[in-house]
Order: C-alpha cells, then structure tokens, then sequence
C-alpha cells in the first residue's frame, strides 16, 4: 500500500472512531421514553406538534411555545411526530443524530482553525480532539438525552454550518456573496432554534481578526453584517418573551407575536416595572450565571462530588468564587499561548459564547 493510501485510510479510520464515540456514549438513549411533564408538555400536548398542515406550519411561526419562540426546534418536533408519531424512540434517536453531526462540524471548525493559522501538519489531531472532547463531554448529556435540548443541538448545528459557510465565503471567487447569503440563512434558523446564537458574530470576527489575519474593523463587520442580523434577531425576540411574562400567572401575555409586535410600545413602557421582576433586575444576574456557566463547562464533576445542589442559587459564594478562578485560570492559559491563534480563538469563543448560553437561554431569571 502507498504511503498516501495508509495515511489516507488511517484518517478515514479516526474519523470513524470519532463518528463512534458519541455513538457508543449516547446510544442507549434510543431505550428512553418521555420525560414526565416536560417531553408532554412541550410534545405530546402541544398543539402545535400535532401535524404538518398549512394552518398548524404557520401556527408554529407566529406564537411563543410556552414562554419561547424557537419556531424550527417546533417544526423539527412536528416533523418527528408525523414520520414516527408518538415514538420516544425516534425522537431520541433524531438528537443523537444531530449530536453526531455537531460533533463532525467541530472537527471540521476545529482543523480548518489550525490549519489556517499556519500548523497544517497538526491540524487533523487538533480536530480529533476537539470533536472528541465536544463528543462526550458531561455538558452534552442533557441536550442529547432530553428531548426539548434539540434547541440546543439546533441552534449548534446551524450556527456551526453559518460559520463554515462564512469562512468560505472569505476566500472570496465568484460564490463568495452567494456563501455569504447562505450563512445568513443558516445564521437565522439558528436563531429561530435558539438564543444562545447570539454569539456567532463575534465567534465570526474573531476568527477574521485571529486566523484570517484581518484588522480592518468596518470591512469585518460588513461581512459579518448577516450574522449580526441574526443575533439581533434572536435577542429581541427572547427579551420581548421576558417583558410579556408575567409573574404571576406564570405565562406570556402576549403568546401570538404579530400581537405582541402591535403592542410593543406599551410593553417597552412597562420596562423597569414590577420591582424584583423587571427586565433591569434581570439583566443584573447576568454575571454570576456566566461564572457559574463557565465554572460548569470547564469543571462539570466540581459540585457533584461536592455534594453541593444545582439549585442555580444566583449568588452562593462557593459557586461565585469558583467561577471567578476558572475564569483566572483561563486568562493564565490564554496568556501563556498568547502565540498560538487558533487556540486563542478557541479559548475566547469558549469564555464569551457562554454568556448568551447562561443568560438567555433558559427562560426568565428569577
């Protein structure tokens, strides 16, 4: 056998490898049923998960499901229950899937990072690792085993397609715009999927800035201007679903959104109301949920052997001082590889991504 052949057929082994590894973790997941109230509530009794008709499709784009509008994650719900109906199974099994092509796109991202940053002959390890690592890290766990994290590995698998397409899109050529409009496209049904893709403008100009090696500011937020559209998309839309909820009755007062949209002067009035439950109260536990997150994603085992409960206490000392040295360390191990770019670029996408995960994502803060 030639050596390009062996080498070849080695990498093609690794891959599969890799394509194994969440395979053989999360698999069992497939045994799985519905989980008690959350799986029923958001699929089983859920209206709008019924079937695929005109007036159900577009349902589904115009009203908040319970206190989100994550229009696609519905949709890809609906689709599930009319090719399999109500089987748990399938519904697992669609995750994993998702979780496998994540963990593929990573690996991509990851070699593509390294490579253009200059150490091609350490680029394809540098991606195993990465999508090994992303495969079977404790963070994954609940969005691949319960079912309404398909948000979450929705927004992941579009965000990552948007910035694949968009680094492309810099090579430029004659398909340039036409890339550019389609990473816009996968940038929006991010967005529709979930809120934590927020971050995907500023992951996109780090790696401008960072592998692309480019420092003109307006010519990075020209290209990245889609993206950024996206984003505000996102977050206008979660924080719109915050200033309809009410504390009270535990719903939105607005469900349908073109209603809401109509009624936007008067909710934007209300904007500091309602003492302990306005939007400015809200805002102000931002920062220790971020510390929390990146405490979790970087230590996930921490306050289980510590036997401490994740009852997201928003100011427990413990968790606060924890998250406060993560970041620490991560600001020591960012300077000691100050040189190596695609670190870098992994290391601050990583701190910065986790804020919109932490503080949007999982519904109105108490």
């Amino acid at each position: 056998m030639k050596p390009e052949t062996a080498a070849y057929a080695r990498k093609a082994g690794l891959l599969l490898l890799l394509a194994a590894l969440p395979l053989a973790v999360f698999a069992q997941t497939a045994s799985f049923g519905f989980v008690n109230y959350d799986d029923v509530k958001t699929l089983v009794d859920s209206a709008l998960t019924t079937g695929l008709t005109r007036q159900n499709v577009a349902a589904i784009f115009t009203h908040y499901t319970f206190d989100v509008f994550y229009p696609v994650t519905t949709l890809s719900y609906a689709v599930d229950r009319e090719l399999w109906g109500l089987s748990p199974g399938a519904f697992h099994a669609v995750n994993l899937f998702l979780h496998l092509a994540n963990v593929l796109l990573v690996f991509l991202l990851a070699r593509t990072a390294v490579r253009e940053a200059g150490a091609k002959e350490s680029s394809f390890a540098a991606g195993l690792f990465a999508g090994a690592l992303f495969a079977v890290h404790p963070a994954a766990a609940q969005p691949v085993a319960w079912l309404p994290g398909r948000e979450e590995l929705l927004m992941l698998f579009f965000a990552l397609a948007a910035l694949h397409l968009h680094i492309r899109a810099l090579k430029g050529g004659p398909a340039s715009a036409a890339l550019h409009l389609l990473a816009s496209a996968a940038a929006f049904l991010a967005a529709l999927s979930q809120v934590a893709m927020a971050f995907l403008p500023v992951g996109a100009a780090l790696y401008q800035v960072l592998i692309a090696g480019r420092r003109r500011a307006g010519r990075i937020l020209v290209s990245t201007s889609g993206l950024w559209a996206a984003a505000g998309t996102a977050v206008f839309l979660r924080v719109l679903s915050w200033l309809t909820y009410s504390e009270d009755t535990s719903a939105l007062l607005y469900p349908h959104l073109p209603t809401a949209l109509a009624n936007l002067p008067a909710i934007l009035g209300s904007v500091g109301q309602g003492g302990g439950s306005g939007l400015f109260h809200k805002l102000a536990l931002l920062v220790p949920k971020w510390l929390f997150t990146v405490q979790d994603g970087l230590f996930p085992w921490f306050f289980r052997a510590l036997d401490v409960p994740d009852k997201h206490l928003l100011f427990d000392p413990l968790r606060v001082v924890s998250g406060v040295l993560a970041l620490g360390g991560l600001a020591a191990l960012g300077y000691f590889f100050r040189r190596d770019r695609a670190f870098l670029f992994g290391l601050l996408w990583f701190v910065l991504a986790l804020f919109p995960a932490a503080a949007l994502a999982k519904g109105p803060l108490p």
